[in-house]
């Protein structure tokens, strides 16, 4: 999800809770003046909160909702209110012992779908204003200069507002009737127009007897980690994670969709990762003291390391490590591998390796927002190329944030990565844990790296 996405999600959801709360305190100063709430009200005002939050939650997908068409959205508005009324009614049936004024249950409602409606509009006209000047942008590549894309060539351009661009149209010499120096290239020059131009997502409009194109195209996209959707089904030639979605009236299947692309996910991860990491540096603060002494008496180096590594989307971010070796390579482009018995490894930091502790700062990333607790571990910078060169689908680790730790690691794939199979089986167990991630299996990784034996086997 892109950054600037993830703020439009925030900045609604807070704009919902406002709407709501300020709606109820209408209707009860339309009933009862300025006196003060009664215990019976407090209760509405929590439940309406809670239903609310259930409704958007699993009812809604926010970024989606954000980039439809206004008729679209004003059915899921209209959806969304009427689960919430038959929710709220179902309750309130059931709690026969809450009375209340109708005017404040049901007209508080009736004031939140008004302002809902009206800021809602107002929002997004001036959403719309910053996507006519580039910002939000969605930078759309399109395989297939056919009658499907020629569609998508029209909506995007009777639909400026919703946030789309399209950087070309790629098709073979034959294809090209409609759309004219609008193609940029034939299917074969993805490679060049990935590695020259800024592209969010993939559109492969290419009619079915084009398997191979489309082949090559995932395979490529994949190889670059950049999004993809299909126009129309084409779920038998994919294997790998997918979502069915619209591309205004037209299917797609979503590539590689995972469970963290869905916000409640991410939301649950992120606020397990902040409370975790704030548990972990407060009462193991003690240790953090000791560890920071005893690095930095040993030889009265810098107590820290910090090396660039390659994160989420491809970004790069410094990694806080606590410094194990009396000669760090370059921070940002070495590319010395810790060996056995290395002789560089001070006496404090052979400890601090063989049981991970070494690790310990980096639950200051976790905070900051460069790693999560559990992940595929972040790679330097010529191992990531390197990776990515030798290991197809490779680049698609990329759509989550780094870990401390991660399914690889406590399934004894740490350490060096020197030959095919351990840059096969780190990739395979990553892109495992990308596709079937829950908030379980976080926990149960974290319980392994404390206590399995297997996690160890290769720290030195």
């Amino acid at each position: 999800m892109k950054k600037s996405d993830q703020k439009l999600v925030v900045i609604y959801f807070l704009t919902d809770l406002i709407l709501l709360n300020f709606s109820i305190f209408l209707a009860l100063f339309l009933k009862y003046g300025f006196s003060s709430v009664a215990e019976r009200h407090r209760i509405v005002f929590i439940l309406y909160n809670i239903i609310w939050l259930l409704v958007v939650f699993f009812a809604n997908n926010r970024i989606m909702y954000w980039r439809n068409k206004p008729g679209s959205r004003v059915s899921i508005q209209i959806r969304s209110f009427i689960l919430f009324v038959g929710i709220v009614s179902f309750i309130l049936i059931s709690l026969k012992a809450l009375y209340a004024s109708r005017l404040v249950l049901y007209g508080s409602i009736g004031l939140f779908f008004m302002f809902r409606m009206i800021i809602g509009y107002i929002v997004f006209r001036i959403i719309a204003i910053f996507r006519r000047q580039g910002q939000n942008i969605r930078r759309l590549l399109i395989l297939g200069a056919g009658k499907l894309g020629k569609q998508l060539h029209d909506f995007v351009g009777d639909n400026q507002d919703l946030g789309y661009q399209i950087v070309g149209f790629l098709d073979d010499a034959g294809s090209r009737a409609l759309l004219g120096d609008q193609v940029i290239g034939d299917i074969e020059s993805l490679d060049r127009i990935l590695q020259t131009r800024d592209v969010d997502e993939i559109i492969i409009a290419l009619p079915l007897n084009r398997e191979a194109k489309i082949r090559q195209a995932l395979e490529r996209a994949d190889y670059y980690g950049v999004r993809i959707r299909l126009i129309p089904d084409y779920c038998r030639i994919l294997d790998r994670t997918y979502a069915n979605g619209s591309f205004g009236d037209l299917p797609t299947i979503n590539v590689r969709e995972v469970p963290l692309d869905d916000i409640v996910n991410a939301g649950l991860k992120r606020i397990f990762d902040v409370a975790f990491s704030l548990m972990v540096l407060i009462l193991l603060a003690p240790v953090y003291l000791v560890i920071v002494a005893m690095v930095y008496f040993e030889d009265r180096g810098p107590v820290f390391y910090t090396p660039i590594r390659i994160g989420k989307n491809g970004i790069r971010f410094r990694l806080f490590k606590f410094r194990t070796m009396s000669q760090n390579d370059d921070s940002e482009n070495g590319s010395r591998s810790t060996v056995l018995n290395d002789p560089r490894v001070t006496r404090i930091g052979r400890v601090l390796r063989k049981y991970s502790l070494d690790e310990l700062p980096q639950f200051l990333n976790v905070l900051k927002g460069d790693m999560s607790i559990v992940g595929p571990r972040p790679h330097r910078v010529w191992l990531n190329e390197d990776m990515q060169h030798d290991i197809a689908g490779y680049m698609t680790r990329h759509y989550l944030l780094p870990g401390i730790t991660g399914w690889a690691q406590v399934n004894g794939w740490r350490g060096p990565t020197d030959s095919q199979t351990k840059k096969v089986e780190r990739t395979r167990h990553d892109l495992w844990y990308m596709e079937n991630w829950s908030l379980l299996l976080d926990i149960k990784i974290i319980m392994q790296t404390v206590f399995s034996k297997k996690v160890h086997e290769n720290a030195f």
